[in-house]
């Protein structure tokens, strides 16, 4: 590549910079809501590690009824309120993740009255997020060929 060629590729980049760097905090806060939503459904534990309360008798019965796990509180029934925590742009560089409809909203809120604020990331979640808007942001220079 030419000393030219070079210029043209880091002016390619400044120009771009804004919309690479908002596309790579979106993928990191979907890493974030995505392993969040993965660390309850599958150990039940809070971003420090401790597990939740388990399910009352009469509620673990009845998951128990319809095919469903109880040796942990997974937060998880029909998929629905996982399905809808997204992250969504807020701003330059902002990203907000959220349970995004008002009826996922509402059993999110549900379940915090019982266990807390559960959709907190863990250190190693906040840690994986940083990974992959570095491996965005590669990509991103990668794409442009510097």
């Amino acid at each position: 590549m030419t000393v030219e060629q070079y210029i043209s590729k880091v002016d390619e980049f400044i120009a771009n910079i804004n919309e690479a760097l908002n596309g790579c905090v979106l993928v990191a806060a979907n890493s974030l809501s995505n392993s969040i939503a993965q660390r309850i459904q599958s150990t039940g534990t809070n971003d420090k590690g401790t597990p939740y309360k388990p399910y009352s008798v009469g509620y673990a019965k009845y998951r128990q009824s319809i095919g469903r796990q109880t040796d942990h509180r997974s937060l998880l029934l029909t998929g629905e309120m996982w399905n809808s925590f997204k992250a969504r742009p807020s701003g330059t560089l902002e990203c907000i993740v959220e349970f995004n409809n008002a009826a996922n909203q509402k059993k999110a809120q549900d379940n915090a009255k019982i266990i807390g604020d559960f959709v907190q990331p863990s250190m190693k979640e906040i840690e994986l997020a940083y990974e992959a808007f570095d491996e965005q942001l590669q990509k991103e220079i990668e794409r442009i060929g510097l």
